[in-house]
């Protein structure tokens, strides 16, 4: 008999851990507390449109990831040529998404550089938070400047989250050095990972290694924006048998010498050999009475979305624009109106602005009074063309990213204690950001509990 896995959360890590075991022949049952697959990937469908949560193309930067992304889509994918920049110190940068540290001028360019090479020289510490993080590997003076773009996105000082929050950051690498030089440096593999050149104008510059069947390097649903995605995963996970439940929470979990139950807030039970939780700690954490401990140490951004809708042909020059100076309201501005070619009614397009804000904050509380400063910021920085809105929307959302607070680590060493005897469930790193780090993830835990049940691996 197949063994039977639960997984508990139906977005992106859900529906990836579903796929994954289910094409290793297991019987699979994934359980989503909301009424559809793919948490904020799902678009929402208004007046024809279908509205993208911020910013989300996929990536194609490996054969493996690519792969299971293309049959979950079957293959009904637009190709996306992306063109992108970024904003600090009043200057815009084309071709580079992070922040341009160059743009402090020499002086600082050369103490970044100082820095950092005296850092690759000192061994490796623990870092207690993401300051401290970012510190031991780029150096002071970097380090700084990255917090400052930080609190745009977070709304909270660099020093206040856990060093886990580091992958969640766009700060893997920094950009302060013309690409002629970056990419002599970059030669070494210690700098390259730590330097970032701009590969706008040759997008598979660094990935034909690993991505060699596809020429494109940004790809994006044919149909419905990210929702086409979702309802493409649902029925390619019902053809490999996966059962879906949808629309009823957890309320308890129940472990035996030989099965693990999960009882659904309509009362169901529902068991299986394992479980796969993939839905985050702070549900956990409520099941396992830590809900107050854990609230503490996780920090929610609230964040305010405006959508406007423009003519086709008021399409500015970028696909997405990265805004990290904090005079300026919106973070990032993007246009899934240009992705998909049945996104948006004939003739039309949209543009979405992502601003982090504060549940105390005047954007908060009346976000339509920051309408016409938005607009006029997307001008300004050409995101669009001269001319006016045809209709906008303003959505809010409490909680857009979630990253970990210092002593986030305490919390999780009881939770993880308190299950040591539990090995029927097994969890998903929930503070991987990128959709094939996300996959990339899920493959290595899944393969490392299928080989220790001494399993045939073919794809895993």
């Amino acid at each position: 008999m197949s063994e039977r896995w639960l997984i508990v959360g139906g977005g992106f890590r859900g529906i990836i851990g579903a796929y994954l075991l289910a094409s290793q022949g297991k019987e699979v049952v994934l359980i989503e507390r909301i009424p559809h697959l793919g948490g904020v990937l799902y678009s929402a469908n208004w007046k024809g449109f279908y509205l993208d949560k911020g910013c989300h193309l996929f990536d194609n930067n490996s054969d493996i990831t690519t792969s299971i992304l293309m049959d979950i889509l079957q293959g009904e994918v637009e190709p996306v040529s992306v063109r992108y920049a970024s904003i600090i110190n009043g200057i815009k940068t084309d071709g580079i998404a992070i922040p341009n540290l160059a743009t402090y001028g020499e002086k600082s360019v050369q103490n970044i550089l100082n820095e950092l090479l005296a850092v690759l020289d000192k061994p490796n510490s623990s870092c207690t938070n993401l300051q401290e993080k970012l510190d031991a590997r780029f150096g002071e003076t970097a380090s700084n400047y990255l917090a400052s773009a930080a609190y745009k996105m977070y709304r909270t000082a660099a020093a206040e989250l856990d060093a886990d929050a580091f992958p969640l950051t766009p700060f893997r690498r920094i950009k302060f050095l013309d690409d002629s030089i970056a990419n002599v440096l970059k030669e070494s593999p210690t700098l390259d990972e730590r330097i970032a050149a701009s590969s706008q104008n040759d997008p598979m510059k660094y990935y034909r290694d690993s991505a060699q069947t596809y020429s494109f390097r940004n790809f994006y649903p044919k149909e419905h924006g990210l929702r086409g995605f979702c309802e493409k995963a649902k029925q390619r996970l019902e053809e490999l048998g996966v059962t879906t439940i949808m629309g009823y929470g957890i309320e308890k979990l129940n472990f035996t010498s030989s099965q693990a139950t999960v009882i659904l807030s309509n009362g169901e039970e529902i068991s299986g050999d394992r479980i796969l939780w993939t839905a985050g700690i702070e549900p956990m954490g409520k099941l396992l009475g830590y809900s107050e401990e854990i609230s503490k140490y996780i920090h929610h951004v609230p964040m305010v979305l405006y959508y406007f809708v423009i003519p086709k042909d008021m399409e500015g020059q970028y696909t997405y624009l990265h805004n990290f100076q904090q005079e300026d309201i919106f973070f990032r501005a993007s246009v899934p109106g240009s992705y998909g070619i049945k996104t948006c009614p004939a003739g039309l397009s949209y543009v979405c602005c992502e601003v982090p804000t504060t549940l105390n904050s005047p954007q908060w509380h009346s976000p339509e009074d920051f309408v016409e400063l938005v607009w006029k910021e997307l001008q300004q920085y050409e995101v669009v063309r001269e001319g006016r809105p045809l209709d906008t929307l303003t959505v809010k959302t409490p909680t857009s990213y979630k990253m970990p607070k210092v002593g986030y680590q305490d919390i999780i060493t009881k939770i993880t204690d308190s299950l040591k005897t539990e090995h029927r469930i097994i969890g998903a790193d929930q503070w991987d950001f990128s959709k094939n780090d996300i996959i990339n993830s899920l493959q290595n835990v899944l393969k490392e509990e299928l080989q220790s049940q001494q399993l045939t691996l073919s794809q895993i």
